[in-house]
């Protein structure tokens, strides 16, 4: 872990794809206490890669919230926090008197961050979701009717509009952080996974709500490969795998063709707007034949020589064993807490000079809960007692 939060304290009421708000937090070195209620713990922990990586960095905290004595236990805890992660279903922390309006009576400078898949107002912010519904209702993940039956086109589980919602609230959670620096005052920042996943479509959204349809050009992505112009799609490389040509602007367009020796294609275009996409008769045609001439590696090596705007696809097999993404250093390692086997995982895309990124083992549950507990001023024999109560674990 980095060290440029210590200092900061949160309290993470999250799970499933909301634990990454506070993997981010952690990472660079805040504490992040992970409440989970005593037993089974999070939701998270049902799933491996939930606890095992997005826990890295973490204290567990298990404690019984249903029960008043507890909950003056985290009231505590709330004094002397920094932030609170409210990622459950909307209103759920308000069932449990810890929304934000109680908590600010505790603590008028906490940051709340509420990341929900629907938000904290609009007709659908009690619908019981799960991750992927975002996606597919912010058409991230969009939906073919081809055959006369709905089809996941992505067919995946990703929940990329449930990531995103997760770091536009960490961006804004650290800007109120900031701010409570300078104002003392705290904030309720509401994100709604649904609406970040819109948001990855910010230049189509502008077309769509400014300009007739003949002026549109960041048009949707389209379902389909064939209706994508010859300038920027992916081609078949003769060792089977594939690049993306993205000679979208002159100059690259240009250099494509003198790297090929086809100077007569580098007429084609119209470039007045800055930009053509290629939508010429043959094109298509004469590009895929050329692209399964040499392997993607060879025409990586092309477009770095020439000046190519481009890249290679992958699998995310192929990317994991990629030789620019190993060059990164992209892994690192923790202890399994159940086996004490080490567990390879995703480290964070984030460099910064003269500092390593290593990460804390993830917590088993519970495990800081007396430590916890000691912090905020209760004594060994009280600590004992709440256990013996089956209050905290």
């Amino acid at each position: 872990m980095y060290s440029l939060l210590t200092g900061i304290r949160v309290l993470d009421f999250s799970a499933y794809v909301t634990d990454v708000v506070g993997c981010h937090f952690a990472d660079m070195g805040a504490e992040v206490i992970k409440v989970e209620p005593p037993g089974r713990g999070s939701l998270s922990r049902l799933v491996e890669p939930y606890v095992m990586h997005l826990a890295r960095n973490k204290k567990s905290l298990a404690i019984n919230l249903k029960d008043d004595e507890a909950k003056a236990v985290l009231a505590r805890l709330v004094k002397e926090s920094d932030v609170i992660i409210d990622a459950l279903r909307s209103g759920a922390l308000d069932e449990l008197g810890f929304g934000y309006e109680d908590v600010c009576k505790l603590n008028p400078k906490i940051v709340y961050l509420s990341v929900s898949g629907w938000g904290q107002t609009g007709p659908y912010r009690r619908l019981p979701s799960h991750g992927q519904s975002f996606d597919t209702f912010s058409s991230v993940e969009p939906i073919s009717f081809e055959g006369g039956e709905p089809q996941s086109v992505f067919n995946s589980a990703h929940e990329l509009a449930g990531q995103m919602g997760c770091s536009f609230g960490v961006i804004a959670a650290l800007s109120a952080i900031i701010n409570m620096h300078k104002t003392g005052k705290g904030a309720h920042i509401d994100v709604s996974e649904g609406e970040a996943g819109a948001w990855y479509f910010w230049s189509s959204a502008y077309d769509l709500l400014n300009k007739p349809e003949e002026e549109r050009k960041f048009i949707p992505p389209s379902i389909k490969q064939e209706d994508a112009r010859t300038r920027y799609r992916v081609y078949p490389t003769k060792d089977g795998s594939a690049v993306f040509l993205q000679a979208l602007e002159k100059k690259f367009w240009v250099n494509f063709c003198n790297a090929i020796e086809r100077p007569d294609l580098a007429e084609r275009g119209d470039w007045k707007w800055g930009l053509d996409a290629g939508a010429y008769e043959g094109e298509y045609e004469e590009l895929i034949e050329i692209f399964k001439t040499k392997s993607q590696q060879e025409w990586i090596e092309i477009f770095i020589e020439h000046d190519v705007a481009g890249g290679p696809t992958n699998s995310l097999v192929n990317l994991l064993k990629d030789p620019h993404f190993l060059s990164r250093e992209p892994y690192v390692e923790v202890d399994d807490f159940n086996t004490g086997e080490k567990r390879k995982m995703l480290g964070i895309p984030v460099k910064i000079k003269g500092a390593e990124f290593k990460p804390n083992n993830p917590p088993a549950l519970g495990r800081d809960t007396d430590e916890l507990l000691k912090q905020v001023g209760y004594s060994e024999s009280e600590v004992k007692a709440f256990h013996e109560k089956g209050l905290v674990q």
